[in-house]
């Protein structure tokens, strides 16, 4: 069976930006929110202002990463943009964060500690969720390094 929705696997290193740069479109800088990754995150979701969960959970240092994330869509014009830092098998099982996740239509998983991810998501109702709309729905998933290796 081929899935309905959307995977986008995107190597280590991601460049969001860099906001402290003044000028963004020098001629020897790649205007990363213009031409790149999550300019096409954005493209290819189904709904034109999709609803977007990032999953800071592999990073060491998540909410610096969540805040980044955010910054970066925002730049681009989505203000639909949350962070879910799931902390444990209890949190991945909990109502709250399945709602959310039922409800994005984009997840993008953060790099970091692969293991976290699959020990922490593996088997759960968040895993179980995550798999059905990525089957079923015009979910759009990304993932960088260890979010993409996951």
């Amino acid at each position: 069976m081929q899935p309905t929705g959307k995977l986008i696997i995107i190597g280590g290193a991601v460049d969001k930006g860099s906001f402290s740069e003044q000028n963004l479109n020098q001629p020897n800088t790649i205007n990363f929110f213009e031409e790149g990754i999550l300019h096409r995150i954005l493209e290819e979701s189904a709904p034109k202002n999709p609803r977007i969960e990032v999953l800071t959970t592999a990073s060491l240092i998540p909410k610096e990463v969540g805040r980044e994330y955010i910054k970066a869509f925002n730049l681009l014009g989505s203000n639909n943009v949350g962070v879910m830092n799931i902390e444990s098998r209890e949190m991945a099982n909990s109502k709250e964060i399945c709602d959310r996740l039922t409800d994005a239509d984009v997840l993008v998983m953060t790099g970091g500690d692969q293991l976290r991810l699959t020990s922490i998501l593996g088997g759960t109702n968040f895993h179980e969720i995550l798999i059905d709309k990525y089957q079923n729905t015009p979910f759009l998933l990304a993932g960088t390094s260890a979010g993409a290796a996951a």
